[in-house]
């Protein structure tokens, strides 16, 4: 039987911004920016002291596709910017034909490219720096402070202590739906493979890298677990959500001692591990049920309420429309989310995990969290027509 202690806390109010953002991840930077950009206070709080998520922290140096693997680019705006910047001061490996990002090109290879984590989440930092987006690090998102069925703050714990971050609108892009969770938000589980990623560099490596000039190939990756579509996973080993501190415990070490089984008995001068990642590499942990729901079926579909176009970045010529109402659950006027957390299911789950569209729905979110506070209403209420015209203004392709 649990035992349960009573807490009875005076916590002070640390701060009161527009848009507090929780997770700087991609779809965490995308919100804040754009937010930012439509002249809001913003606050972006991370857990971590790294800026990218996945993408950085968690060593998936892959941005994936923003076209249909028929020459046609469907991300667009920060997506793409974002994209520029990932390659801007690290190695690359996209395809020459799509340098500079044209709408259209005749290829069948795919916009995509392999960079340098590391750079990235410095790039990053920059990034927001540069964009006068607020930060707090090292700050963990704890629970919501709900007034008449209104978020009214966040409680948050750092190194100076507990305190309580107030704003008229949150988005939630902390991966895990915790914010969404923790507010009462529907939401469904995801079930993982173990997936442990970690970067190996040995004399071949070092060789290659030599031979083309290139530090792309001075390392790789070493995944000690199950690829995408459960391939090597190993037998008798759960499938987890990585909702639970247990859960993910089990998930890193396990994967952790994989990794280190199979290279302890390598020549221990002719190879290193010279990265492992600093969070767990869960691909769907929590997401919400959202207004609407994008499953795998919508593809090729038009979405009326759409504020991004996107490829999938496995099938070619597969695409699809987002719509706005991923974005939100009705009943939760003043909260939005974005990235992997979004209401999609099934393969359109997948198809909005991965960093373009993760970045996509971001730049929708802080949009929409802006016209909320300007308009002083409910995010199932902000206009669509409104919304669309903004991103457009942006750069962001609406349609297929």
């Amino acid at each position: 039987m649990d035992t349960y202690i009573s807490e009875s806390l005076e916590t002070v109010q640390k701060s009161y911004h527009d848009v507090v953002i929780v997770g700087a991840g991609v779809s965490g930077i995308a919100a804040a920016v754009a937010a930012r950009r439509q002249g809001l206070s913003v606050l972006l709080v991370e857990k971590s002291i790294t800026f990218g998520g996945l993408a950085t922290a968690g060593l998936i140096g892959w941005y994936e596709p923003l076209c249909d693997g028929k020459g046609n680019r469907l991300s667009s705006s920060l997506s793409r910017d974002l994209f520029e910047l990932a390659i801007s001061h690290s190695y690359s490996c996209l395809p020459k034909e799509w340098e500079g990002f044209p709408v259209q090109v005749d290829t069948s290879r795919r916009c995509a490219t392999f960079f340098s984590p590391s750079i990235f989440s410095m790039e990053l930092d920059d990034y927001l720096q540069k964009e006068g987006v607020e930060v707090l690090l090292d700050t963990l998102f704890v629970r919501p402070i709900i007034s008449d069925g209104t978020v009214s703050a966040i409680i948050v714990e750092g190194k100076s202590g507990r305190s309580a971050l107030a704003a008229r609108v949150f988005v939630d892009c902390s991966g895990d739906a915790d914010l969404m969770d923790r507010s009462g938000v529907p939401c469904e589980l995801g079930r993982n493979w173990l997936t442990y990623i970690a970067y190996l560099s040995d004399l071949s490596n070092a060789q290659k890298a030599i031979e083309n000039k290139s530090m792309l190939y001075a390392r790789s990756w070493r995944n000690s677990g199950a690829d995408l579509l459960g391939n090597n996973h190993p037998k008798d080993f759960p499938k987890y959500s990585g909702t639970t501190e247990e859960e993910v415990t089990a998930f890193v070490r396990n994967g952790r001692q994989n990794l280190f089984n199979e290279i302890k008995d390598m020549q221990a001068n002719k190879r290193d591990i010279v990265s492992t990642p600093s969070m767990a590499q869960f691909r769907t942990t929590r997401r919400i049920i959202g207004a609407r729901t994008l499953t795998e079926s919508d593809e090729g579909t038009f979405q009326p309420d759409s504020i991004a176009a996107c490829a999938d970045f496995m099938h070619v010529g597969k695409r699809y429309e987002v719509p706005y109402g991923t974005l939100y659950n009705r009943d939760f006027g003043n909260l939005l989310c974005a990235g992997r957390i979004i209401s999609s299911t099934g393969w359109g789950w997948e198809v909005t995990r991965v960093i373009p569209v993760a970045v996509a729905t971001g730049q929708a979110a802080g949009t929409a969290a802006s016209l909320a506070v300007r308009k002083d209403c409910r995010v199932s209420e902000v206009p669509i027509a409104a919304l669309q015209a903004n991103l457009e203004n942006q750069g962001v392709h609406l349609h297929i």
